[in-house]
C-alpha cells in the first residue's frame, strides 16, 4: 500500500501540473474558466490520467489507502484551488458563489461530463480536440450561468 501511495501522489503532481493556475486572476473570469477547462480536459484524457483513474477504481476496495491518496492528491487538490479562485471572485463581487467548494466540484463534473465516463469505461475513444472545446464551451456555459452576477445580488448576500 505504501508503494501505491507513493505511485499516486508522483502520478497525481505530474497530473496536475498543467492545472497550475497562477494566471487565472489575470483574465476575465470566463476567458479563465475556459482556460482552465480546456487544460484539465486535454490532462484527463492523457494515458497516465487514464490508467491512474481505471487503477484507482479498479483497486480501491482492496487498497482504501490508495483511493484515499488520490483523492487527496488529485481531485480534492485541484477542487480547492478552483474554489479559491471563485471564492475570490464572489468576495469581489464578479460572480454569485456563496460555496466555492460546491461550485468547483460541479464545474470540473460538469467538464467531465458522460463523454470521460465512457473513455473510461472504453466505449468510446478519446475525443478530438474539436470535442473537447465544444465540451468546455457548453460545460463552462452553463456554470456561467449559475454564477453569474444577479441583479439586486451582491457577493456575500445569500438573501433575496
Amino acid at each position: 500500500e505504501g508503494l501505491f501511495e507513493v505511485m499516486v501522489q508522483e502520478r497525481c503532481a505530474a497530473i496536475l501540473e498543467p492545472l497550475a493556475t497562477p494566471d487565472l486572476p489575470a483574465k476575465p473570469p470566463l476567458d479563465a474558466l475556459r482556460a482552465l477547462g480546456l487544460r484539465f480536459m486535454q490532462v484527463i484524457y492523457c494515458p497516465d490520467a487514464l490508467a491512474l483513474v481505471r487503477t484507482v477504481h479498479g483497486e480501491g476496495l482492496k487498497f482504501p489507502v490508495l483511493a484515499e491518496s488520490y483523492f487527496r492528491n488529485g481531485p480534492d487538490f485541484a477542487i480547492a484551488k478552483v474554489a479559491e479562485y471563485l471564492g475570490d471572485l464572489h468576495r469581489r463581487g464578479l460572480i454569485h458563489c456563496p460555496d466555492p467548494l460546491f461550485a468547483a466540484s460541479a464545474f470540473y463534473m460538469t467538464l467531465h461530463g458522460e463523454l470521460f465516463f465512457r473513455v473510461l469505461a472504453g466505449t468510446r475513444p478519446i475525443p478530438t480536440a474539436e470535442e473537447i472545446s465544444t465540451q468546455v464551451e457548453r460545460a463552462v456555459d452553463l456554470f456561467w450561468r449559475s454564477v453569474e452576477p444577479r441583479p439586486g445580488k451582491v457577493a456575500g448576500n445569500t438573501a433575496g
